[in-house]
């Protein structure tokens, strides 16, 4: 028969984060969960933090988070 279409190399082991975050486009490091933060906790810091840096604002500074993340020009 002819060549494979995809060569089978071998796979290299990697932990579960780095597989997760590699699903997971635009992820960046300061959107990951702290240790010991709740689930409910972590969601409402990524809410009224910047998508592109990180800096947080207090909630109902929503036109000032926006604002802030056209000056990095994030979605």
């Amino acid at each position: 028969m002819g060549k494979a279409l995809f060569p089978i190399k071998a796979a290299k082991t990697q932990p579960a984060e780095q597989l997760e975050v590699r699903k997971l486009r635009g992820w960046k490091p300061h959107m990951a969960r702290r240790p010991g933060e709740t689930v409910a906790d972590w969601r409402a810091r990524l809410a009224w933090s910047c998508y592109a840096c990180g800096k947080r604002f207090e909630h109902g500074q929503r036109q000032e988070l926006n604002d802030h993340e056209d000056t990095h020009g994030a979605r």
